[in-house]
């Protein structure tokens, strides 16, 4: 627990610090693979600043492989809006979108693909969180893509 406050405390002196406002516990499984990826590689960046402050579009992407790792918007230095992370440190589809009001996360949205479909779509699972006053609190609502249906008729069983 103490480990991911101090890695939440150290991200938000970081433009990766999207990150930062998260509850802890669940989404550290997903995220501390990522951070570590990310630890101690280049960055290009494309940030504005009016009144000394962060202000419009903020863009950040791997100087290594040109990939975009993050995008999202500030106003008067705060977060707003809706920010995305694309997970760089695996071969499949995922990324996560915040949605900040004035710097307070507000939901969160998680979709994890396959890396080479198995099926019709890429899709694995999607997460969509909501969150109350306390982030602690909140709502998830969960779509698993992998799972096949129970009871469904195929052409074996008829």
């Amino acid at each position: 627990m103490l480990r991911i406050n101090i890695i939440c405390c150290f991200l938000w002196a970081m433009p990766l610090g999207v990150f930062a406002q998260m509850p802890s516990g669940r989404f550290s499984f997903h995220l501390d693979p990522e951070l570590e990826h990310r630890q101690g590689r280049a960055f290009k960046e494309e940030k504005y600043y009016k009144n000394g402050k962060l202000d419009s579009v903020y863009r950040k992407w791997d100087a290594a492989t040109g990939q975009k790792l993050t995008e999202g918007y500030y106003v008067a230095g705060k977060r707003h809006g809706e920010w995305t992370e694309w997970l760089s440190n695996t071969q499949r589809h995922n990324y996560m979108r915040f949605t900040y009001a004035h710097d307070t996360l507000k939901k969160l949205y998680e979709y994890f693909g396959w890396a080479n479909a198995q099926n019709d779509s890429i899709k694995s699972r999607e997460y969509f969180y909501i969150f109350e006053t306390n982030p602690d609190n909140f709502s998830l609502h969960t779509i698993s893509w992998s799972r096949d249906i129970t009871g469904k008729k195929t052409k074996k069983s008829m």
